[in-house]
């Protein structure tokens, strides 16, 4: 099976920067995450951006509304 990276035909040379979510979540999810995260952003020496899982869902509401947005899991 492919990757996603495979399928747009992608190298790990083509990212500028590595982003993932860091919780909340499940314990050993989100430490697995980070440290592939951590360990690509390194290996490749380009930059790493955490977001809030939360922070994310969130988003997806459109910036138009008035209403209070309340994610969780």
């Amino acid at each position: 099976m492919d990757t996603l990276m495979q399928q747009v035909n992608w190298e790990p040379q083509d990212l500028d920067r590595v982003v993932v979510a860091a919780g909340p979540g499940s314990y050993t999810g989100v430490r697995i995450a980070v440290t592939t995260a951590k360990t690509l952003a390194a290996t490749l020496k380009i930059e790493l951006v955490v977001v809030s899982s939360l922070a994310v869902l969130a988003r997806n509401v459109p910036a138009i509304t008035e209403a209070v947005i309340v994610p969780f899991f």
